[in-house]
């Protein structure tokens, strides 16, 4: 899997962030293959339905973000860890909520590469 398969893979687990990425590819500011970009409107897809309580799709979409963990090329992990993971710490903290909650969502990959992120970020501090 490649970075390519990146996006598809979240909006086929994630029916409901298909509307919202229909405006946003339409937006005249829109640049195609932005994957760090991409995956940050997906975060915060995701940041508003966990504010909301509407965590019926996480499921799915962690089992994605396994998978592409999982099976994907340098380029497909990067786009999750440094893109997607950082994404969801930052909009958790920027709404208020802690980061620690998305925590129960992920799976055995997710876990692990969220753990070097809070190190790293700690040591930047």
């Amino acid at each position: 899997m490649s970075e390519s398969d990146v996006l598809p893979s979240l909006l086929s687990a994630c029916p409901s962030f298909q509307s919202r990425w229909n405006e946003y590819v339409q937006d005249e500011t829109y640049t195609p293959n932005k994957i760090y970009i991409d995956v940050g409107e997906f975060a915060q897809h995701l940041m508003t339905l966990l504010q909301a309580g509407k965590v019926e799709e996480f499921p799915a979409v962690f089992m994605a973000v396994e998978h592409l963990l999982e099976q994907g090329n340098e380029e497909a992990r990067n786009a999750i860890t440094t893109g997607l993971l950082e994404d969801l710490y930052l909009e958790a903290e920027d709404a208020g909520v802690s980061p620690r909650e998305w925590r129960k969502y992920f799976g055995p990959r997710a876990i692990k590469a969220w753990e070097a992120y809070l190190l790293w970020a700690k040591k930047s501090d």
